[in-house]
């Protein structure tokens, strides 16, 4: 069927094709269409491959599931319990709003920028690309990461998580004869005490004192709580995210469940930017990065304190909001290689608002019992004070005082015992790799760093390589949902967890090698 004003149509997709950033809304039109646009739709998706776009598109319900071409450069998902009754194309992108509707035989275009109108349409969107993508995953059985991790949990040869699983070094069993004081002291010390002493403790280990000097310290569960409430921020205040890519698959779906939709930031393009160059990508209102990486191990460690100065920077001149997640970083506080510095005393020569996410959870040795810190720089305190305490009262003063005794301790000791661990796992991971000859590659990262992420270099898929291993009960996780964005970038990679005791990695490792060489 031919429809009138078709020419308005293909100029509305031209308009979108040289559009610099990510388009997201409805389409139901296109299927309608005669070959007329088939040039345009072409021209259209060439610009999407070439400028890494990220475009959204949710389609009726009723729509042939073969719409959703897993090859196309624009993320098509099926509407979820909403309806639109009739046939209308919507595209949302920097302020700008394109419809397309058709009347009778006409297609009938318009365009608009009115900043309340957009926002609207924008806000219901993203609540339906959102909805409309969780139900795809549902359908798909496609699982993040953290349930992998809980399945692994009950495997005999847990290689998947990133927890500690080894026991306390003997530098720290003299915290065992404190627990019964920390647990009758918890009764009767003002919280406020519990909590200056763990703050004290952990950035005088963390190198860091002055983040007590501006800003503010708000003390959670975990760094996955946190993260769930800066997405509610994010949210909340109409802000674009960029986060890194790859990473743990939790981060952007923290984001999405949010209300947020995180556009993809590869790692190269960082380093763009703190090298000073161009990006090339559309950036959001917010940078949101994990340093060191998981599971890449990236750091701007390896670039020293000039990384952090030229973000700095960047965001100061482009007003965009910092977030750093911290969380790895105790791996690489007494790496030789990398220079850390007091990124809060840096920061403070800057004009511009930053959030952190410092942890314990990832590398003390005491089964999860875990504090984590969001930072807020001056210009953030009030709100996040504010949307903190809609999320926690407290921290167990309890949990507080191990941490505090444990932090003091390698603080003084230093973390030697621990790094030891991971890097003889890693030494002999990659030993055993190099003398059965497998089609492996452990990528360079910090020896210290508790993962491993390894390339497969024989075309083998990961997922392959994860239903052949679970046959001989080893769990692992592979690169498919590091890359969040684009799962089909993660097929060549797979992870290894290191924090574990000497002989269970051994054995694990041997069963792991003995599985891949049969295959």
């Amino acid at each position: 069927m031919a429809f009138k004003g078709s020419e308005n149509y293909t100029t509305m997709l031209n308009n979108l094709t040289m559009s610099p950033g990510d388009v997201i809304g409805f389409v139901d039109i296109e299927k309608e269409m005669d070959l007329t646009v088939t040039e345009a739709n072409t021209n259209y998706h060439n610009r999407l491959r070439e400028s890494a776009r990220n475009d959204y598109v949710i389609i009726p319900d009723n729509t042939d599931s073969s719409y959703i071409n897993a090859n196309s450069p624009v993320k098509r998902r099926k509407m979820v319990n909403y309806r639109i009754d009739t046939y209308l194309d919507i595209a949302l992108c920097n302020g700008n709003i394109f419809t397309a509707e058709i009347q009778g035989n006409q297609i009938i275009t318009s365009e608009s920028n009115d900043p309340l109108l957009y926002d609207s349409l924008h806000a219901l969107m993203t609540r339906l690309w959102i909805s409309a993508d969780n139900k795809y995953l549902e359908e798909n059985n496609t699982f993040n990461h953290t349930m992998d991790e809980l399945k692994a949990l009950n495997t005999k040869y847990n290689l998947s998580d990133a927890h500690t699983h080894q026991a306390l070094p003997e530098s720290l069993k003299a915290l065992l004869p404190q627990l019964r004081t920390f647990w009758e002291d918890s009764h009767y010390t003002q919280q406020a005490n519990f909590e200056k002493n763990f703050l004290q403790s952990f950035f005088a280990f963390r190198k860091c004192p002055h983040a007590l000097l501006r800003g503010d310290n708000f003390i959670n569960y975990s760094a996955s709580s946190i993260t769930s409430l800066l997405a509610n921020f994010f949210y909340t205040n109409d802000l674009e995210v960029s986060l890194i890519e790859p990473c743990f698959d939790n981060l952007p779906d923290l984001l999405k469940d949010g209300g947020t939709i995180p556009k993809p930031l590869p790692e190269r393009q960082i380093k763009k930017i703190i090298q000073g160059e161009d990006p090339d990508i559309h950036i959001g209102d917010v940078i949101f990065l994990v340093n060191p990486n998981n599971p890449t191990g990236f750091s701007l460690e390896n670039y020293g304190a000039s990384a952090y100065h030229a973000l700095a920077q960047y965001c100061e001149a482009n007003n965009k909001i910092l977030v750093l997640d911290f969380t790895f970083m105790p791996f690489i506080l007494e790496d030789e290689d990398r220079a850390v510095c007091d990124i809060y005393e840096l920061f403070n020569g800057y004009s511009f608002n930053y959030l952190t996410i410092e942890d314990t959870g990832k590398i003390l040795p005491v089964m999860d019992t875990k504090a984590s810190i969001l930072h807020a720089s001056d210009g953030l305190v009030a709100e996040i004070s504010r949307a903190h305490t809609n999320y926690i009262l407290r921290v167990s003063p309890f949990i507080l005082q191990v941490l505090t005794f444990i932090l003091d301790r390698l603080a003084q000791d230093g973390l030697g015992p621990l790094y030891d661990l991971y890097r003889s796992n890693r030494r002999y991971l990659r030993q055993m790799i190099r003398q059965h000859d497998l089609p492996l590659e452990v990528t360079p990262a910090p020896d210290s760093l508790s993962i491993a992420w390894i390339r497969i270099t024989n075309g083998l898929s990961a997922s392959y390589l994860q239903n052949a291993l679970r046959r001989n009960n080893i769990e692992i996780l592979i690169g498919n949902n590091f890359f969040w964005s684009d799962k089909s970038q993660g097929g060549g990679y797979i992870r290894i967890a290191l924090a574990r005791e000497r002989k269970e990695f051994i054995e694990s490792i041997d069963t792991f090698i003995h599985t891949l060489k049969v295959l």
